[in-house]
């Protein structure tokens, strides 16, 4: 054990694998803050493991690959340091996976996922050595994550919902049409009249433009549906299907 010991502070390059873990653990730490501030599951603690496992498994390749010659069906032959190396991004995929979440059409977790996959980057960069790499790459990865953002609201883009308004039978259909597509883009309408009950059912499927917030266009177009009849019974807007 004493001899376990005098050798492992003996390794010339020892203060060289701690800076590397603790830079693996800072830099993977800044972007699982900013993941855990927004309440996602992949917090600070996880996003610290995937770059410290990543680092660990980066340094072990390297140790591999210049311990020696291996032998092989072959003949004898150099060890490879990308082995171990290649499995991290494969092993790293099914665990971003699993941070994906699908709720019916709704998708969460795709942030969460890429998150993983660059710390798991940033950890084989810091096993490795390359620290500045790894700073840049962290830096990088914050800027995306909390200034994109607001940049893709600024961009026009399009945003897709369903409208599913009731009405009493007796009721002008052509009005209600004129009023959705009055503040979007008509898509697709389906009606549906139901005789025990006396009522018609109208789902419009409508294209707007993102930067406009989605429930102040459905508000207007709930209060001009309101002021061309008086028999509403419901409406009611989602995500289209």
């Amino acid at each position: 054990m004493f001899d376990f010991f005098k050798s492992f502070f003996d390794d010339p390059r020892i203060l060289e694998y701690v800076g590397n873990l603790a830079m693996s653990a800072i830099l993977s730490g800044l972007i699982g803050l900013e993941r855990g501030f927004h309440g996602r599951a992949a917090g600070m603690r996880t996003n610290i493991l995937v770059g410290l496992g990543a680092c660990l498994f980066t340094t072990l390749s390297t140790f591999i690959a210049f311990s020696g010659q291996i032998v092989t069906l072959h003949g004898v032959g150099a060890p490879d340091p990308g082995r171990i190396s290649a499995q991290i991004v494969t092993g790293i995929g099914f665990l971003g996976a699993g941070a994906i979440i699908k709720s019916g059409i709704n998708i969460r977790g795709l942030t969460t996922a890429s998150c993983m996959w660059i710390v798991a980057g940033i950890g084989m960069a810091c096993g490795s050595g390359h620290i500045v790499v790894a700073v840049i790459a962290t830096f990088l990865a914050i800027i995306v994550l909390t200034s994109v953002s607001i940049i893709e609201n600024m961009l026009p883009s399009h945003s897709y919902r369903s409208i599913k308004i009731k009405l009493t039978a007796d009721n002008d259909t052509s009005k209600v049409i004129d009023a959705v597509k009055e503040f979007s883009k008509l898509q697709h309408v389906n009606f549906k009249y139901n005789s025990v009950q006396g009522e018609y059912s109208i789902v419009a499927n409508v294209r707007i433009f993102k930067r406009n917030k989605t429930d102040v266009i459905f508000d207007k177009i709930y209060k001009r549906i309101k002021s061309v009849t008086n028999d509403v019974i419901s409406i009611q807007w989602t995500l289209q299907s």
